[in-house]
């Protein structure tokens, strides 16, 4: 219910905004703040993030969840392709159906050849995945049987066959589903196939999210069943700072930072600390400023001059990426983390991207969460007198 209100207030203060096609959806809210249309993006509409990166957990961590969560990515990869069904605590419970009436594609509109999940399975571990499949006939089952009649010569009596028949011979039990064209059939076409949950799948915590197209055109709050912000404050982007800043001073008034170490973390640092100097919406200066937002410093986060690196994630995860993140705050919710990613003193702008985590849990095994080290998904710029929302 939570998620209906929320969307339905979201919706109610934004004004629509033109976009490109290759941008992530965006809107302006009453306050005229650039703010992301969140009940409407979905994995599809992010672009690839700009940096490589990946992590390697302790092999002893590796025997104990009986899989390999480490993973690796490249510059220009897609989060689809970086988060894995394993990293959402309830995905593996839901079947493509479920998904279907998430807002992703109909399995009987999805052809197998789209779902690598299914194209990697061997034929007894697929078979005994789905319920009562083993106990239909092989003509029941029309994909199969011209999977099957790939290595056996199959008579018209072979047909009324059981599968269970077939998935114990050696020469079958371990040819892959995805040896024929599966383009030709549908989900749909294999009995309960689309009732069945993803979990019941061998390997299938390691399945990137993009390689099951329902996912990608589900709404991210859906998704990833998790609250997101549609409410807080804005600020005026009033003057824009390079890198030359506080090399030796800190600064005093950051409102950047952390989920572990809060967000007014200053930064001092030989590199100097870019950022940018809001005031409140039409204020006539301190004495007009309730919010005590004038003169607050958003601070560009990474590692290049100027950005400010940060203690983040918990647990095992945590220690990852050398437990840093690039500062930022999460107007939006814990999903993803927005940082000031670059500034341009000379044109007065500030450049701001998306960061994401890998949360893992597995039963009682909870490994936490990584810093927001998965990005950046670039976003929009702002320029100076251009509103900026900041969130709760």
């Amino acid at each position: 219910m939570w998620k209906n209100i929320l969307m339905t207030l979201f919706m109610a203060v934004m004004i629509e905004m033109p976009v490109k096609a290759d941008e992530i959806p965006t809107a302006i809210n009453q306050d005229g703040a650039v703010v992301l249309d969140l009940p409407n993006i979905n994995l599809s509409d992010l672009p690839g993030i700009e940096s490589s990166g990946g992590f390697q957990l302790p092999p002893e961590i590796i025997d104990q969840l009986g899989f390999d969560p480490s993973r690796e990515w490249g510059e220009g990869t897609s989060i689809g392709n970086i988060l894995q069904l394993g990293d959402l605590q309830n995905i593996g419970n839901k079947s493509l159906w479920n998904l279907n009436q998430m807002g992703g594609l109909s399995p009987k509109n999805t052809p197998l050849s789209s779902i690598e999940l299914f194209q990697n399975q061997g034929l007894k571990d697929f078979v005994n995945s789905v319920p009562g499949l083993k106990n239909k006939k092989l003509n029941q089952v029309p994909v199969l049987k011209e999977l099957i009649g790939q290595y056996e010569v199959l008579g018209p009596l072979d047909g009324e066959k059981k599968l269970k028949y077939f998935i114990n011979k050696p020469n079958l039990t371990n040819i892959q589903i995805g040896e024929i064209d599966l383009s030709k059939y549908s989900v749909t076409s294999i009995p309960n196939l689309a009732n069945t949950p993803l979990s019941e799948f061998k390997g299938w915590e390691n399945t990137p999210l993009s390689s099951i197209p329902a996912l990608e055109e589900i709404p991210l709050p859906n998704l990833f069943e998790i609250p997101f912000s549609v409410a807080g404050m804005v600020a005026m982007h009033d003057v824009t700072y390079g890198y030359k800043e506080h090399r030796f001073t800190p600064t005093k008034r950051s409102i950047t930072g952390s989920k572990e170490v809060g967000f007014n973390y200053q930064c001092v640092q030989e590199t100097g600390c870019a950022y940018l100097e809001l005031v409140p919406p039409g204020t006539l200066g301190v004495i007009d400023d309730v919010s005590g937002l004038h003169g607050a410093q958003w601070i560009k986060g990474g590692k290049d001059d100027g950005g400010q690196m940060v203690p983040g994630g918990e647990g095992v995860l945590g220690e990852m990426f050398d437990g840093e993140e690039p500062t930022g705050r999460h107007p939006f919710g814990d999903l993803f983390k927005v940082v000031l990613t670059d500034t341009v003193e000379s044109e007065g702008e500030g450049k701001f991207g998306l960061y994401f985590r890998v949360c893992l849990k597995y039963g009682f095994v909870d490994l936490g969460c990584t810093p927001y080290v998965i990005g950046p998904i670039p976003w929009f710029s702002s320029k100076e007198k251009d509103m900026i929302f900041l969130g709760l």
